[in-house]
């Protein structure tokens, strides 16, 4: 049974591993013409949409397995054997030593805004109608989603929200990305988030601005006073005087910043 065990968690680890090579083969950082396993099944539904390298991570659990097999294996071995048992034992003491005490990296996300946790947001936005934060949601502002989540786990009801963090196509070398292509609204205040500076504002600008919102069906836009960025400071400062530029004065209700959009 034990060797039956150990050969299926080979085989995992092995077939893992090469899948996680992607479709092609690389040599030093660079593609070949090489197809590899993964690409008789990137073609198939869900298969598709995979990231090829994250497959890995499969493996890992693996080895520890395998480890933990190979102590116990040490415990039972006869007494005869106790030098090979202390070697091994040294061995993993050296390997493992390193990561003591490891880290447990953190990063304390702002709070969900008191417009979202009290339910006010349900007073500016029809049922099921759209609400965007800004900047729009995508993976590296997540706050959009993440008020989604407590609408719904609390039942107050549900908003959508352009945008989000999902592998869709339009990528800049044909093929994915992650999120949807950006429109000049998103793009404006992404600019405004990360460098800190409004943008010049014109007539076709707020044309282009009034199109996206009507595109998206837009009744409520929002801005908290605290604005997670997953991989830089937001300027949250910016991105109020870019979307007053471009919407005009904003109310205050309960702790957020909001620009009703009329109809289109």
């Amino acid at each position: 049974a034990r060797r039956a065990t150990l050969w299926a968690l080979a085989a995992v680890a092995v077939v893992f591993s090469v899948l996680s090579w992607g479709p092609v083969a690389k040599f030093d950082g660079d593609r070949t013409d090489v197809p590899m396993p993964f690409d008789l099944l990137g073609h198939l539904p869900v298969v598709n949409a995979a990231l090829p390298a994250r497959l890995a991570l499969v493996v890992a659990p693996v080895i520890g397995l395998l480890l933990a097999y190979t102590l116990d294996q040490l415990r039972d071995a006869p007494a005869r054997h106790r030098s090979t048992e202390v070697a091994w034992s040294l061995g993993f003491v050296v390997a493992l030593l390193p990561l003591l005490p490891t880290p447990l990296l953190t990063d304390e996300r702002e709070p969900i805004p008191r417009f979202i946790t009290a339910g006010t947001w349900r007073d500016y936005v029809s049922p099921g109608g759209v609400l965007t934060p800004v900047p729009t949601a995508v993976d590296i502002y997540p706050d959009g989603q993440r008020w989604q989540a407590y609408a719904l786990a609390h039942r107050q009801g549900e908003f959508r929200i352009p945008a989000g963090f999902f592998l869709g196509p339009g990528g800049p070398d044909g093929r994915g990305r992650i999120g949807p292509v950006p429109r000049p609204f998103s793009a404006l205040m992404d600019q405004a988030a990360r460098t800190g500076v409004v943008p010049i504002v014109t007539d076709g600008t707020l044309r282009e601005v009034r199109a996206d919102l009507a595109y998206w069906r837009v009744e409520a836009v929002v801005l908290p006073d605290e604005v997670h960025g997953a991989k830089f400071e937001v300027d949250e400062d910016a991105v109020r005087r870019t979307a007053t530029a471009l919407l005009g004065e904003p109310q205050r209700v309960d702790d957020v910043w909001l620009w009703r959009i009329p109809p289109a």
